[in-house]
């Protein structure tokens, strides 16, 4: 049901390019006869559950007068295809998939390839993400495809380049799991330096606000999905320096976590917690040392957060989520 997108109740291949556009075009919505959730009586038993559709989707009540306890709802998301709309049943693995970038300065005018390398793309079929990156460094000039089995440009959402952001959204149509081997060519976007870029990590990034960054393998279990540049020398033949923001663990948790990260020097940074509204919820500023260290906190309210290190080096987001047990 949560993949009958048109909601012609049959699926096909229309019901695929409806999703493939949803995840690829900020802003795009449902057909107005669609409804975003789907509810049936848990008192209902469905005859033959591989043509689920044409089932009830309410329950008349007599009287307000008597008792209408246990008269329930089951609901699912259309388009949830993984049944991970509800953080309670969020799912995501250890090994987050990279791609890996060259970290390389240019000059103005000059003329930037941003391949992506992957790293960890084992038994997938799918990968989604949204990259943003900075228009007043940056012109978006072309896009070369890579080895991903059968990506097409169709699985990019250029709609919003001029303000920067690029969507990719990789789907194996027959849901066959995929491996790539590490540091294989996924794809290549090209760009034109509008300024002296000394650092690429400072102007393209995920985005992960608006689609959650993700892999999925065939059982449509969830992993993060993550940049990584390499280290080079600047301009002026001083090496760069990087950090980062490791996943926490567990992730999803029910009580307390780790955030584990890395700094290359010693150094006073900040580590903050958002919520969903984007109210931040905790703080933390302290002097840490080179190398790996975390913070273990606990949060009560469930549901999806965001966690952003501050380092002299830059900044980085990461999602979690908080379950009930």
């Amino acid at each position: 049901m949560a993949a009958d997108l048109d909601c012609n109740n049959n699926l096909d291949q229309a019901d695929l390019q409806l999703l493939r556009r949803l995840l690829l075009e900020p802003g795009l919505q449902f057909p107005d006869s669609c409804s975003n959730w789907i509810f049936w009586p848990q008192s209902y038993t469905f005859s033959d559950p591989d043509e689920p559709f044409g089932h009830p989707s309410s329950i008349t009540i007599e009287s307000i007068q008597r008792d209408t306890s246990g008269i329930d709802f089951y609901g699912i998301k259309r388009g949830d295809l993984g049944s991970n709309a509800s953080p309670l049943q969020n799912s995501i693995t250890t090994d987050t998939l990279f791609f890996l970038l060259e970290n390389a300065p240019a000059n103005t005018g000059d003329t930037l390839h941003a391949t992506f390398h992957t790293q960890n793309f084992e038994q997938l079929v799918g990968f989604q993400f949204e990259l943003q990156f900075d228009t007043a460094a940056l012109s978006f000039a072309g896009l070369e495809l890579g080895t991903v089995p059968s990506l097409t440009e169709e699985h990019f959402g250029l709609s919003m380049v001029d303000t920067g952001l690029i969507r990719v959204v990789w789907l194996d149509i027959l849901g066959n799991a995929q491996e790539m081997a590490d540091l294989e060519q996924a794809f290549t976007l090209t760009f034109v330096a509008r300024n002296n870029i000394l650092d690429r990590r400072n102007h393209i990034g995920i985005n992960d606000r608006n689609l959650a960054a993700a892999a999925f393998d065939a059982s449509l279990l969830e992993t993060a999905v993550s940049l990584k540049f390499d280290q080079v020398s600047s301009l002026n033949g001083h090496p760069t320096i990087t950090f980062s923001l490791l996943q926490n663990r567990p992730n999803p948790f029910t009580d307390q976590t780790i955030i584990p990260f890395e700094l290359p020097n010693s150094a006073r940074a900040t580590l903050r917690i958002y919520n969903q509204l984007g109210q931040e919820v905790w703080r933390k500023t302290a002097q840490y040392p080179a190398g790996q260290s975390q913070e273990e906190l606990r949060l009560t309210a469930a549901g999806l957060y965001y966690y952003s290190l501050e380092t002299p080096w830059g900044s980085a987001t990461k999602r979690m989520v908080l379950t009930r047990e």
